[in-house]
């Protein structure tokens, strides 16, 4: 049996008119079944469905049935663990090869449908733009996964990492936290919301931030995501490509756009041992940078561009 079909045979006992001590205990056996069906404690399932652990540990004892009303959130449960499953799966249409294995390409939304299950989002950005950073349909997706968690009470937290080099990287950055700042619905998120302005080539190289890649991204997930993805993470980098535009006659078609590469988790844990400790490290020692500093480092930079004299300096340099 399904959960699904668990479900519909919980709805129909709870229906009845009356429901007799043998339903209860029925319905009681079907509810812990689909909880652990979807790979919840107690303490998790009555958390998703904003019911406490005791009123739970009595609909499975039999001691009082769910509510129709509550039985309802089950479906909602059910459907977004069937959603979440589903993007997990991730159909790759798409392999690139390296170093003899086969590496996953994934699109931007399956990207962003992970973000959604993440207590933890790292982007890693170098020189190249945050999508975040520019009025469009990737800003405004992030700002919904946010908001959802948030209202849940389950809030992400995003880190942006770029160098201190002058550069869209670091001005896309500075955009995104100004308007969150003047937006109120926004505004209570942006605690969330952290950036680390490398300014030492040595670290800065160390957390991958190079020219040679455009991105990466670290997912670290919540608790349930680990229990249904059985990982606690993934990384994803991604690359510039050129396209074949002519195979005739051999003409590549040069920047023509990015792609997202999954990492194998072999190599995820080999990097997330490295970057992690040295997040950690920079963030006691130096902290995220904030609005002031952010707006202080763009009119510096436009008073090195307006100078002939001065070159603008730079941490690769």
């Amino acid at each position: 049996m399904t959960n699904q079909e668990r479900l519909n045979k919980i709805i129909g006992l709870v229906g009845r008119d009356k429901v007799s001590d043998q339903d209860k205990a029925e319905i009681g056996r079907l509810i812990q079944i689909f909880r652990e069906g979807l790979s919840l404690t107690p303490k998790e399932f009555a958390q998703q469905l904003g019911i406490s652990v005791q009123t739970l540990h009595r609909w499975e004892k039999m001691a009082r049935p769910p509510r129709m009303a509550q039985v309802r959130k089950f479906e909602q449960l059910l459907a977004e663990t069937e959603k979440r499953a589903s993007g997990a799966a991730g159909e790759v249409k798409m392999y690139v090869q390296l170093d003899s294995q086969y590496l996953a390409v994934r699109p931007l939304p399956y990207i962003l449908l992970r973000e959604r299950d993440a207590n933890q989002v790292y982007l890693f950005k170098s020189i190249r733009p945050f999508l975040a950073g520019w009025p469009g349909q990737p800003r405004q997706e992030m700002l919904a996964i946010m908001e959802e968690r948030f209202n849940a009470k389950k809030a992400s937290e995003f880190y942006f990492v770029f160098t201190k080099y002058p550069g869209v990287a670091r001005k896309t950055f500075t955009s995104f936290k100004e308007s969150l700042e003047g937006d109120r619905e926004y505004r209570k998120m942006n605690l969330n919301i952290k950036g680390y302005c490398i300014d030492d080539t040595n670290v800065a190289l160390g957390l991958g931030l190079s020219p040679t890649f455009a991105a990466w991204v670290v997912i670290v997930y919540d608790e349930m995501a680990k229990k249904m993805l059985k990982r606690e993470f993934d990384i994803f980098a991604e690359l510039p490509v050129a396209l074949l535009a002519d195979p005739e006659n051999n003409v590549w078609k040069h920047g023509a756009e990015d792609v997202w590469v999954e990492l194998p988790q072999q190599h995820a844990d080999l990097l997330w041992r490295r970057w992690r400790p040295m997040l950690e490290q920079w963030n006691s020692e130096r902290g995220p940078c904030d609005l002031k500093m952010l707006r202080e480092m763009e009119r510096a930079d436009s008073t090195l561009e307006n100078s002939s004299l001065i070159e603008a300096p730079t941490i690769f340099g």
